[in-house]
């Protein structure tokens, strides 16, 4: 099988060339989640699939200090001249989910939002091993939170967050798509 990996940021390359995601806001339910649960999140984050910027933006202008993570230059390129734009503080750095290139427990909160599907399942199960890896413990009161698709359901995602030693604190929930190729598929 071809380097999927390669193949993905050959992908991704020619979206940011195309002005993919431009405009895009963040999704509401993560910023419902964001907010009820900021107090107890910390401050150092890590946005796996960072992409152009949309999830990482607002936390960095919310003071987080926020690294993002993204296979693709050509969305680097894009969310740095965003972050200098904004003149936000925030890291940018290529790499794979499948090996955070960040030492145990840097990390007091990941989020990941439309990128480790990604991946095959080997890879995604590596993933979340990673972000487990790269997430600090936390005391009793906290909980840990945060061209290839993988559709998850609800149960597939409540499998890895538990053979990884996640507390689910929220969810997951499950959409029905209602567009695309594919009307009636179900993710979560």
């Amino acid at each position: 099988m071809r380097d999927y990996h390669e193949k993905t940021r050959q992908v991704w390359d020619e979206k940011a060339e195309q002005g993919w995601g431009e405009g895009g806001e963040p999704a509401p339910y993560f910023l419902e989640f964001y907010k009820k649960h900021k107090p107890e999140l910390g401050n150092n984050v890590l946005d796996v699939g960072s992409g152009k910027g949309r999830y990482l933006i607002p936390l960095a202008q919310d003071g987080f200090r926020i690294v993002g993570l993204e296979p693709s230059e050509g969305m680097i390129t894009t969310a740095k001249a965003k972050i200098e734009e904004r003149q936000l503080s925030a890291s940018l750095v290529h790499g794979e989910s499948v090996a955070l290139p960040f030492g145990n427990k840097s990390f007091d909160f990941v989020l990941s939002i439309g990128a480790i599907h990604h991946n095959t399942w080997d890879d995604i199960q590596k993933s979340f091993a990673e972000v487990s890896r790269v997430l600090r413990d936390v005391d009793q009161e906290g909980s840990k939170e945060g061209v290839l698709q993988h559709y998850f359901t609800k149960e597939e995602l409540l499998k890895l967050a538990v053979q990884h030693g996640f507390d689910v604190a929220e969810g997951p929930t499950e959409v029905i798509h209602e567009r695309g190729d594919n009307p009636g598929r179900k993710s979560a």
